[in-house]
Order: structure tokens, then sequence, then C-alpha cells
């Protein structure tokens, strides 16, 4: 799936559901500025296509490579070509909220650290497939 703001958005509100729904089918997850309720089975089965899209992501979020060990939200907007995918940030936390949801996006560091960060945005880290430590938990840190 091609990495473009109508297709985040598509698979996100696919994957949505409501909080007052069946917890046991539903989990919440906390983006950058999002609350959010997927349905579990919704989201396996959109598996493929979120990690299709977080690959397109610019290099420098990526934990396998030597210039990547995460990087600023703010960037989260540029591609593998250092190219706009999207001109909204709202698109962008569609995006780490689905990647959260699949346990390939990790933040940095706790919110209570972000005021430190550039424009007091999060430094976020996508796990790829070969990455070969275990990560913290879905929409855990990686200090806290």
């Amino acid at each position: 799936m091609n990495l473009s703001h109508e297709n985040v958005e598509s698979v996100f509100r696919n994957c949505l559901g409501e909080t007052s729904s069946n917890s046991r089918l539903t989990k919440e997850y906390h983006g950058v500025e999002l609350y959010v309720s997927f349905v579990s089975l919704k989201i396996e089965e959109n598996r493929s296509n979120i990690e299709k899209m977080l690959r397109q992501i610019h290099r420098g979020f990526f934990a396998d490579t030597k210039n990547g060990s995460g990087w600023s939200f703010l960037n989260f907007c540029l591609n593998q070509n250092n190219e706009m995918w999207t001109s909204s940030h709202r698109h962008c936390d569609y995006l780490v909220c689905l990647g959260l949801a699949i346990d390939k996006v990790a933040f940095c560091m706790d919110r209570k650290f972000w005021n430190m960060m550039t424009g007091s945005m999060p430094y976020l880290l996508i796990k790829s497939d070969n990455f070969q430590e275990e990560g913290p938990a879905p929409g855990k840190t990686l200090i806290s």
C-alpha cells in the first residue's frame, strides 16, 4: 500500500472502534495528540498495510539503520525520498497510532520530557522487521 494521507486515513477509520464497546475487542492508544480506540481484529486485518506504509517513512526513524535511531515527530511527514507524503500532522498522528497498535512504533521518551524537545514534539522510533532487540510494549517509551 502506498504511503498517502488518503490511505492512512482509510486504514485508520477502518480500524476505529467505540471506547464504550466490549473492551475485550478494542484497545486504546495515545498518539502524539490523539486518544483512539481500535478494534483489535481490524488492526490485525490491516497489519500488512500499516507495515507497508511505515516502511515508506524516512529512514531516520528506523532503529536498524546507521542513520536512524529515532527522529522528531515534526519530520514524520517525510518519506524515504525526503518528500512530504502529507501536509497534515493529524495524518501523521493517525499513522503513529496505527504503528503503536501493531507494536512497530515507539516513543523514545516519556511525555513528561517532550517539552525539552524542539517544538515540544516527541521523538519516535520505527521498529523494522529485522530489529533484533525486544522493544517496549505498545504505547510505552524507551526512556521513562
